[in-house]
């Protein structure tokens, strides 16, 4: 009955292993996929096609609060940013497609900070 117990403590650790490995895997998942949606804004703001880049941006705001606690762990100054810097792309996509361009720019070099620092 003890080796019995010491196997499945043994399963059990390595299920709950298993388990922080998947939700670290997601963060980093989520983390790629706001990353995803910066670039293609960005490239269909080199186009000027402001529905498309609307279109990329429509669920990363969503995204971008899955990982937003990692962030904050990482740089809480940061973690307070992004969600504003995302606003600001937002709000200038009808009126200074430049200005977005420059944001995606700066939450794309933010974001890929945040990803050599938390998943080297």
């Amino acid at each position: 009955l003890e080796a019995e117990i010491e196997t499945l403590e043994a399963a059990k650790t390595k299920l709950e292993a298993d388990t922080a490995d998947l939700e670290e895997a997601q963060k980093h998942t989520a983390l790629l996929r706001v990353m995803v949606d910066a670039y293609d804004a960005r490239y269909a703001l080199g186009e000027e096609n402001i529905v498309a880049a609307k279109s990329a941006l429509s669920g990363t705001e969503t995204t971008l609060n899955l990982v937003l606690a990692d962030i904050r762990s990482f740089d809480e100054g940061l973690a307070d940013t992004l969600p504003q810097r995302l606003e600001l792309i937002r709000t200038n996509l009808d009126w200074d497609i430049e200005t977005a361009i420059e944001d995606c720019n700066q939450l794309i070099e933010d974001l890929l900070a945040v990803e050599a620092a938390l998943y080297p």
